[in-house]
């Protein structure tokens, strides 16, 4: 069975509610009619195959592939004011939802969290467990707040209780305003900001402390494969302690 697991998805009605509210999003249209979302030094062209998701599945028949786990993006409704980025994903999973209760046999989803307000993340978090997600993707930082702080500690706890997934996707990093040039924030910025959060999250207990998340990387984890043997000689590891922890994350 062939199963792709890094792709995004963006619901409709997550564009609807971009265009019908107050947001720091903006969503024109390019000449083709394809809505075009804007956010603040980027911008992504929102093609069918990322919008409408029977189209995506044809795509699917046509590659062979089995079944997709579909995701939202970077940055999330993380530019947002705390009170609409959790308003923005409520919309953004009930999206996920029907798309995935559209085709249930050849997808499933990942949860997005607004992890800018922790308070709602956890209501969040416990009605998309409700809905039947088996997790969540988080952004490698939260507006610059590294995935260890101890603010984010309840929503580890809740995921470790329901033995769920956690997919850490890069988003803008910090120092992002030195990679504006070249493409260097997704050529470079990403994998270095996914490899922050993964260190910061082993060296901080976090990994070890919740052993029932399974902890899933982008992009083969960034530098995390590159830099065990020196991160087992600063950190003052055993080989077996960080074997044991670096195990636990996935890509």
């Amino acid at each position: 069975m062939i199963i792709d697991f890094h792709n995004h998805f963006y619901p409709p009605e997550f564009l609807d509610a971009i265009r019908a509210g107050s947001s720091n999003f903006r969503v024109t249209d390019d000449d083709e009619g394809n809505p075009v979302l804007h956010s603040p030094g980027d911008y992504n062209v929102i093609v069918p195959g990322h919008r409408d998701i029977d189209f995506r599945v044809n795509v699917l028949d046509e590659a062979g592939v089995d079944r997709q786990v579909i995701t939202f993006t970077a940055p999330g409704t993380a530019i947002e004011s705390p009170e609409r980025a959790a308003e923005l994903a409520t919309v953004v999973n009930d999206g996920l939802a029907t798309a995935r209760d559209r085709h249930p046999d050849r997808l499933t989803a990942l949860a997005h969290l607004p992890l800018t307000n922790p308070e709602a993340a956890l209501r969040e978090l416990n009605r998309v467990l409700d809905l039947g997600f088996p997790g969540v993707m988080l952004y490698s930082n939260a507006n610059g707040v590294p995935l260890a702080d101890e603010r984010f500690l309840p929503i580890y706890e809740r995921i470790d209780e329901a033995g769920a997934v956690i997919y850490i996707h890069p988003t803008y990093p910090v120092g992002v305003e030195v990679m504006e040039k070249f493409m260097l924030m997704p050529m470079v910025g990403f994998l270095t900001d996914t490899t922050l959060a993964a260190a910061g999250l082993v060296y901080s207990g976090v990994v070890e402390r919740f052993p029932d998340i399974t902890w899933v990387l982008a992009h083969l984890g960034g530098a995390v494969p590159y830099l065990a043997a020196l991160q087992l000689l600063l950190a003052g590891l055993s080989l077996h302690q960080l074997r044991r922890m670096l195990r636990r994350m996935r890509s």
